[in-house]
């Protein structure tokens, strides 16, 4: 019943968009052999492997202080449950009435020293590889991006114009040293700038920003919350009621009302669009 879904878009080295979450991989040194300890595992970047290598590749965790392993994609028979899906896999077997909001990954640099990942992609041919996919093969729904990367934000907006592009602001503020995310008057002013569709900031934001939504509305900016405070139904109602236009929330399947049904799916005009959008041949 979930209207849209949110998941992570970044690049392999030979320029495949890919699903995933982390910059970094865990990895074990000695492929012939079963880590036994951490000092057997090193982090890897995503960028540095062809989307082939990923397919053969087993990566790790640790949960608990324990080592846990995922089998290589290649490996898994049933296709949902392999890591590293492509986006383009997202399009072609998922329902084309569910929605989806593409993040898409791009490392920051810290406010207070350091940055999350070392990314060599020249940002245009990024943005470029990820676009080429979404153009080819996601007529029918509806999509949008998001990005705590302003640049990456501003660059979906003016190469194309057909998909909305919010500007993503963390929980913790200042958390990055670009000043655009340092607070929502920068975000917002960045939004309105650069004709981007809106903000995404945290829902814990709300609290020492309760202006956060009628700053927006004033610039004609919609708002998506995400994060921890969306942690049950009554804080869910809560943020609705704040005037928000979308939440962004984990643990669906036990927050939201088992009767719900997809509203792209039940709208007659949607789904009118939908079939125009599929059948302009517009590629």
């Amino acid at each position: 019943g979930a209207d849209m879904v949110e998941f992570y878009v970044m690049l392999t080295r030979d320029l495949v968009p890919i699903i995933y979450h982390d910059f970094e991989l865990i990895v074990c040194l000695t492929a012939d052999s079963k880590p036994l300890t951490k000092t057997q595992l090193c982090t890897k970047s995503v960028k540095d492997f062809t989307y082939e290598e990923l397919q053969h590749l087993i990566t790790y965790r640790f949960i608990n202080e324990r080592i846990v392993e995922y089998p290589a994609p290649c490996s898994v028979s049933n296709p949902a449950e392999r890591l590293f899906p492509t986006l383009s896999e997202f399009f072609t077997t998922t329902n084309r009435f569910l929605g989806c909001n593409m993040e898409v990954k791009w490392p920051q640099a810290y406010y207070a020293g350091g940055i999350e990942s070392i990314q060599t992609i020249d940002k245009n041919q990024y943005v470029d590889a990820i676009l080429s996919v979404v153009k080819d093969v996601s007529w029918g729904r509806l999509c949008c991006f998001s990005s705590f990367d302003a640049d990456i934000c501003i660059m979906l907006r003016f190469k194309q114009n057909i998909y909305p592009v919010f500007f993503t602001v963390s929980h913790n503020v200042p958390e990055f040293l670009d000043p655009r995310t340092h607070c929502l008057h920068p975000a917002v002013n960045t939004a309105q700038a650069f004709d981007l569709n809106g903000i995404a900031p945290a829902a814990s934001i709300l609290e020492n920003h309760p202006d956060a939504v009628a700053l927006a509305n004033r610039q004609k900016k919609w708002v998506m919350l995400w994060g921890d405070k969306l942690c049950d139904r009554n804080a869910i109602e809560w943020y609705k009621k704040q005037g928000v236009h979308g939440l962004i929330y984990d643990h669906i399947e036990s927050l939201m009302p088992a009767d719900k049904q997809n509203v792209f799916e039940k709208d007659v005009r949607l789904q009118k669009l939908f079939k125009l959008q599929l059948s302009c041949g517009c590629r």
